[in-house]
C-alpha cells in the first residue's frame, strides 16, 4: 500500500511541475485550448487515483478558465455538492452557468435544477426557465430536442 501511495506522490509532483512548464509556456489561443484539456486530463486522472481533491479542482477550474465546458460543468458540480472540497454553492451554480454559456447542455439543466430547488442559492424560477430555454435552444436540430423541448 505505501508503494501505491508513493506512486500516487510521484504523479502529484510530476502533474504540478508538468502544469507549471504548460502554464509558463502558453502563448496562443490554440495553445490555450490544449492547456485547458491538460489541465481537464490531470484533474480527472487524480480523481481516478484518490477522488476529487483540492489540487483537482483548482485544475478543473484552470481548464474552465480557458473555456473547457465540462471542466466548467464538473467544477460546479464538487463546489456544489461540496463533496471532498469546501461547498460554494453561489461560485459552482456560476460554473455551471459559464458552462452553459460555452454550449453545453448538460451545464444548462444543472444550471436549473439548483435555481429551481434553491440549492445552496435562493430559489429564482426566472433563472431555470431562462437556464432550460438556453439548453432546448441549444438541443434544437438535434436528437436531443425531443428530451429538453
Amino acid at each position: 500500500m505505501s508503494k501505491f501511495k508513493s506512486s500516487m506522490s510521484i504523479i502529484s509532483v510530476l502533474a504540478m511541475v508538468f502544469s507549471s512548464i504548460l502554464v509558463a509556456s502558453a502563448q496562443s489561443d490554440a495553445e490555450d485550448d490544449s492547456l485547458a484539456e491538460i489541465y481537464f486530463e490531470l484533474a480527472e486522472i487524480g480523481r481516478s487515483l484518490n477522488g476529487v481533491d483540492q489540487d483537482d479542482l483548482d485544475n478543473y477550474l484552470q481548464a474552465c478558465e480557458r473555456d473547457h465546458a465540462l471542466a466548467c460543468r464538473t467544477a460546479g458540480y464538487y463546489l456544489i455538492s461540496g463533496k471532498q472540497v469546501q461547498r460554494d454553492a453561489q461560485r459552482g451554480v456560476s460554473l455551471y452557468h459559464k458552462s452553459c454559456d460555452l454550449g453545453d447542455i448538460n451545464g444548462c439543466l444543472a444550471a436549473s435544477a439548483v435555481h429551481r430547488k434553491g440549492d445552496g442559492v435562493p430559489k429564482d424560477q426566472s433563472k431555470a426557465a431562462a437556464a432550460e430555454a438556453k439548453a432546448c435552444e441549444l438541443a434544437k436540430n438535434t436528437d436531443q430536442e425531443r428530451m429538453f423541448c
